[in-house]
């Protein structure tokens, strides 16, 4: 190629360029394959379509990179070549050796293989460096955050998130802040990893909501997905201009969410519990002098309708999927659009930008253009919800001009409508007549989230005045509820006959967890008479089954209670646990008993190494093995005081010794000291009046 234009240079450009358009088609075949996967995968856990969505992204990185190590040293003579460049080349093959070597492609009227290259790049390296500007900017914020605009959280929370991550053997080390500049908890740091908390959320939840939402945030930190959210980010830097990389991306993010919801369900045992502490969160991110700072603290779309979507998942146990993909429709127009421009470019041989723009618009625009009526013309829309001029009176020719929207500026508008708002209204149906018929209802003010809310999931007037009169006055958000779960004035009255006081959450919640009025006849027939709607739901949510019940009361528990048969559940007690220990002496094991044994690991094959050791039946009570387990009383601990002289050791004994520190090397120089083999109570005299305590570190 000497004499050529191909310089090294320019061909790294041309392959960048060719790359960079490969990857159009490229991006576009995967993110298909991944939307038919999703589809086909929506009744499968979360983690296999979050494992799906990350092969996605990471085919995504490899094509372009791919593309541009396999393509050909000789660029001219590759399919990026202009096909007008080759036909001008072969019409007048004794012109091109009249050009002066290492003449720029410019000079050379048409012989450039690809004139658009350098435009395609430059715009790429512009979106690259400015996307890149905004990621470092975005971290330095981060550890700004977690250095200068944070606290310490009192230490009885600290102790909480350590049993939380001690549960699920969560080894690193985790800190614990609260910052006055997040609205829900988060976690950053991908080598130190913090929980940051919005000042008084505590105070807000109870403490089984605050365990839940720790919980979630500790699976982030077990799982590492802030090292998986970096590389979206680069993913989302490096591809910005494909619209598929950026749906690949938001389904990687919702599942991620999805995954934790179930670890943190798995950790605390209570789905109900966990759906209200997010509820707790959304309330808390929605409040109205927060909702800018709120988007931010959020992460860019995590919550908002995906947070109540985790919610409804959680409470109905529904897979929760994305709205339908108006977002990869988009972008397969985008992706058409592009390709037509490229097209257009290479034949006509255009060196400038902006005419293949205006040849290849038409389409998109046009279709723009075609919509656009239906958006702006229809004042019958708009005006309900514009806010009236507030010193204005209504002009006279108004009234004639518009009959039937005259009263319209007397009623309170529902709300300022955007342009998304119109066009979602359009596409769902939200017509005057049906704001109008929610306002008879006496919702004065509607937000426009909820009127939506209620036209998708079918809630009509006839339904909320049904159901009003039911269970009283509830917000429209609660008739959605209702609706998605099939909650009806009938079945609701048969709840009612069950229990005497139901209020509009028990109702929902028996609903949700297929506490029918059935089960609940049952569970009344096997001995629990005055069954509250909060017992139907945990034993629903637990498993506690009137066969169950009929065990636990044959292996000795004949009353048992609700809360009883609840924790026997939740902590694993069985009839077979039970008749195990009692065969090992433990003839009188109360409830509490057999849950604190499960609770704090006393099992068979510890009470049998004790029981080799002279202690159990009378000798060793469930208080003593319990209290054994929680100060760390040993068979080896036994087996090693007894070696020292110390044979005839009560359980009590033992214990003190455990809980005053008294270790085999403690007591052999307290021993040393006195000269003699002191007594048991002379040990612990000794061991907490002892001046010199380094002597026993």
């Amino acid at each position: 190629m000497t004499g050529s234009w191909m310089e090294p240079d320019a061909e790294i450009l041309l392959r960048a360029a060719g790359a960079l358009r490969q990857f159009l088609w490229q991006g576009a075949a995967i993110g298909a394959l991944f939307a038919v996967a999703d589809a086909l995968l929506v009744e499968a856990s979360p983690r296999v379509r979050y494992a799906a969505g990350c092969a996605a992204l990471a085919l995504m990185l490899a094509a372009p990179a791919a593309t541009f190590a396999g393509m050909p040293s000789r660029v001219r003579d590759s399919r990026i070549a202009s096909p007008a460049a080759s036909t001008s080349a072969a019409a007048s093959p004794a012109s091109a050796p009249a050009a002066a070597p290492g003449t720029s492609p410019s000079h050379r009227g048409g012989a450039h293989p690809d004139p658009l290259a350098p435009w395609i790049v430059g715009a790429w390296l512009a979106g690259v460096t400015g996307l890149s500007l905004r990621l470092v900017a975005a971290c330095l914020a981060v550890d700004r955050l977690r250095r200068r605009r944070s606290r310490s959280v009192p230490p009885a929370l600290e102790a909480r998130l350590a049993a939380i991550a001690s549960r699920m053997g969560v080894t690193r080390t985790v800190r614990l802040l609260e910052s006055a500049s997040v609205r829900i908890p988060g976690v950053v740091g991908a080598l130190r990893p913090a929980v940051l908390l919005p000042v008084g959320i505590a105070s807000g939840l109870t403490a089984g909501q605050m365990d839940a939402l720790l919980a979630h945030e500790l699976a982030h930190v077990a799982r590492r997905d802030y090292l998986v959210h970096l590389v979206q980010a680069f993913a989302e830097t490096l591809l910005f201009f494909h619209p598929a990389v950026w749906w690949v991306s938001h389904r990687i993010r919702v599942e991620r969410e999805l995954v934790c919801d179930d670890l943190a369900v798995a950790a605390t045992g209570d789905a109900l519990l966990y759906a209200r502490a997010l509820l707790a969160v959304e309330e808390r991110r929605l409040a109205p002098a927060a909702a800018r700072l709120a988007m931010a603290a959020d992460g860019g779309g995590g919550g908002g309708a995906g947070l109540s979507a985790r919610i409804r998942r959680l409470a109905g146990r529904a897979p929760a999927r994305a709205s339908a993909p108006a977002p990869w429709i988009a972008g397969v127009l985008a992706l058409s659009s592009a390709l037509a421009l490229g097209a257009a470019a290479r034949t006509r041989e255009i060196t400038a930008i902006p005419r293949p723009a205006t040849s290849a618009e038409p389409s998109a625009a046009g279709d723009a253009s075609a919509a656009a009526p239906a958006i702006a013309r229809p004042a019958e829309i708009a005006r309900p919800f514009t806010a009236p001029e507030p010193a204005a009176t209504p002009e006279p020719p108004r009234p004639a001009a518009h009959p039937q929207t005259a009263p319209a500026p007397a009623r309170t508008p529902v709300a300022t409508l955007s342009p998304d708002d119109l066009i979602a209204f359009r596409i769902h149906g939200v017509t005057p007549e049906f704001v109008e018929s929610i306002r008879a209802e006496g919702y004065d003010h509607a937000a426009p989230d909820d009127l939506l809310a209620l036209r998708i999931h079918g809630v009509t007037p006839a339904y909320i005045r049904d159901m009003t009169k039911v269970l009283g006055r509830q917000p429209l958000e609660e008739y959605v509820a209702f609706r998605i779960h099939g909650l009806t004035p009938e079945s609701v009255g048969e709840l009612r006959a069950s229990f005497a006081r139901l209020s509009a959450d028990d109702a929902l919640a028996l609903r949700i967890h297929g506490a029918t009025p059935e089960f609940v006849r049952e569970m009344r027939g096997a001995g629990f008479a005055s069954l509250s709607a909060d017992d139907a739901i945990a034993f629903r949510i637990h498993g506690v089954t009137p066969e169950f019940v009929g065990q636990m009361r044959g292996a000795g528990f004949a009353s048992l209670s609700a809360d009883d048969a609840i924790a026997f559940r939740i902590h694993g007690v069985t009839p077979e646990f039970v008749g195990e220990m009692r065969a090992l002496g433990f003839h009188d094991l109360s409830a509490d008993d057999a849950v604190a044994f499960r609770i704090h690991g006393v099992t068979p094959e510890f009470v049998h190494e004790m029981r080799d050791l002279g202690l159990s039946g009378a000798g060793l009570s469930a208080d003593d093995a319990v209290a054994f387990r929680i100060h760390g009383v040993t068979p080896e601990f036994v087996r090693e005081l007894r070696g020292l002289g110390y044979a005839a050791l009560s359980a009590e004994d033992l214990t003190d010794f455990r809980i005053h520190g008294l270790t085999p090397e403690a007591i052999r120089k307290l021993n040393a000291r006195a000269g003699r083999r002191l007594s048991p109570d002379e040990l612990i005299e000794r061991r907490i009046h002892v001046d010199d305590e380094e002597d026993f570190r």
